[in-house]
């Protein structure tokens, strides 16, 4: 169904992209034994350049062909997907942090299957515990909140249910650090808190689309920063005594859960209305009650429409579950609503439109 010519822009524009990040790291990776064949990567490319095709088609721009496909991954994606967005799939010969983002989206993810584990390994020891739920919430929260901190408390984090500190967390990168005089410092992202990366003067979370876009990019002039955006500049932190997340933990439990947070937050301040954060150990993201009123909800930041609903499609729900994704993500819900299946169980809004619905229950 996904592949017929007939599909809006959106979607063949949505399509493009996935199909192109998947055929970037295919690419970057090539003369690897892990990688597909040479056969199965020129495919990629191919049909990568189909749908980049047709989406240009209808700004009346000229098809791509693989070789136009390969030659363009550097480049800003916008430049030859029109509004596709303005960052490279590729960069310095390898898969940008977003690239690999939208290939893990399309199939199974490495950092995904190790996120996984160590959540199914935390599962797993807190089963049977009389306080295993709020222990779990505990943690996860504490994961959300804390991108970097002491590494006594992170190891006590990790200890808490039943997990090794190097699981999670990791020295500082030191591509992070800065060095001045005796001591090495890091500056946070102001909006994921996760020790941003240092190239020459630019200071920026480059691996986060979302806190780029929310201005989590600096000019480091002299011993402070200059924002180059709307965040305002953050204090260095010293490096002695501090871990990190691992970028697996950071992005797949960070970055959404920045999101979960930010909305349990936007609907416990509404009045008369209770919020339980990933309940059941995390059986969905947030449990919301106000009066006779219940929804379910789960909140999805994914950069692909079509491979969201593909997920969905394949993990079909017997309770309604309101598939809640932020509001800038909005331009999803009606893509949503046309590939994922009537009897899926599933309904779809904005946060915003979420919390305007929590509200206006009776």
């Amino acid at each position: 169904m996904l592949d017929t010519p007939d599909h809006s822009d959106i979607l063949a524009r949505d399509k493009a992209l996935t199909l192109a990040a998947l055929a970037a790291t295919s690419w970057c990776a090539r003369g690897s034994a892990a990688v597909p064949t040479g056969g199965t990567l020129v495919e990629r490319a191919m049909l990568a350049a189909s749908w980049a095709s047709r989406a240009r088609r209808s700004y009346g721009l000229p098809a791509l062909s693989p070789a136009d496909l390969l030659a363009c991954l550097e480049q800003p994606v916008s430049d030859w997907l029109p509004d596709g967005g303005a960052f490279n799939l590729v960069e310095g010969g390898q898969p940008t942090p977003i690239c690999q983002d939208l290939a893990d989206d399309a199939g199974t993810s490495p950092l995904a299957e190790i996120e996984q584990r160590i959540i199914r390994d935390v599962m797993r020891h807190l089963l049977g515990r009389a306080d295993g739920a709020a222990a779990y919430t505990a943690f996860r929260r504490f994961l959300v909140e804390h991108a970097h901190a002491e590494s006594s408390a992170a190891a006590a984090a990790a200890q808490s249910v039943g997990v090794e500190f190097a699981q999670v967390y990791s020295h500082i990168a030191p591509a992070a650090v800065i060095a001045r005089g005796k001591q090495s410092e890091f500056y946070p992202c102001p909006r994921c808190r996760w020790p941003m990366h240092v190239h020459g003067t630019l200071v920026s979370c480059h691996r986060s689309e979302t806190c780029l876009a929310a201005g989590a990019r600096f000019d480091l002039s002299e011993a402070s920063l200059v924002g180059l955006g709307a965040l305002p500049p953050p204090s260095p932190v010293l490096a002695q005594g501090k871990a990190a997340l691992r970028p697996g933990i950071w992005r797949f439990t960070v970055l959404p859960g920045l999101e979960e947070l930010d909305l349990e937050r936007r609907l416990a301040a509404i009045d008369g209305a209770t919020v339980m954060l990933w309940p059941f150990v995390d059986a969905y993201d947030l449990d919301v009650r106000r009066g006779e009123a219940r929804w379910r909800i789960d909140v999805k930041d994914h950069s692909s429409a079509v491979s969201l609903a593909r997920h969905l499609n394949d993990r079909q729900v017997t309770e309604t579950t309101w598939i809640v994704v932020p509001d800038r993500r909005e331009a999803q819900i009606p893509v949503l609503e046309r590939l994922v299946a009537r009897d899926a169980g599933y309904r779809f809004a904005s946060s915003s439109e979420i919390v305007r619905r929590v509200k206006e229950a009776a």
